[in-house]
């Protein structure tokens, strides 16, 4: 997904490059305290838990993403990556 997102934002990533990045320690690590560990388990549980109390502001957030994405090719090819 990530080569994905590179390629939709018109980057050229090495794929081992990819791999570094997602393999790496730094997707290990909760980037607002990186003295606190974060992993994939972590990650859903805090998606599952916004959804639950901010869906009303991310349902907002995704219609104005959706409406700028019908004047911005960038922005329509990276939400092209959402249903992905």
């Amino acid at each position: 997904m990530l080569a994905q997102i590179f390629a939709a934002l018109g980057a050229r990533v090495p794929a081992r490059d990819v791999e570094a990045l997602v393999t790496g320690p730094l997707m290990l690590r909760y980037s607002k305290a990186p003295e606190h560990a974060y992993d994939a388990a972590l990650r859903r549980d805090v998606l599952a838990s916004a959804e639950w109390e901010h869906s009303a502001e991310i349902k907002r957030g995704m219609a104005w993403l959706e409406s700028l994405a019908e004047r911005h090719a960038l922005v329509r090819g990276v939400l092209r990556l959402r249903g992905s």
